[in-house]
């Protein structure tokens, strides 16, 4: 496979800046966020990075819901 070579292709900016691991980031316990289902395994990885434990549940509208248990 033969690949084309770009120049001056500029770097976009971070789609995801402020997504699940800032909100996991910023929870206290007992606290929760919903955010869409993809983000399931992001949102364990971000909590185990920071130390935290949480609970991740499905809501009824297909979305999950993040909670804090344990620092």
């Amino acid at each position: 496979m033969k690949y084309k070579i770009d120049h001056d292709i500029p770097i976009p900016n971070k789609i995801n800046e402020k997504g699940v691991s800032s909100a996991i980031q910023s929870l206290k316990i007992g606290e929760s966020f919903e955010c869409e289902s993809s983000n399931r395994s992001s949102a364990y990885s971000s909590a185990r990075y920071y130390k935290m434990k949480v609970a991740v549940r499905k809501t009824k509208n297909g979305k999950i819901r993040v909670w804090r248990i344990k620092t």
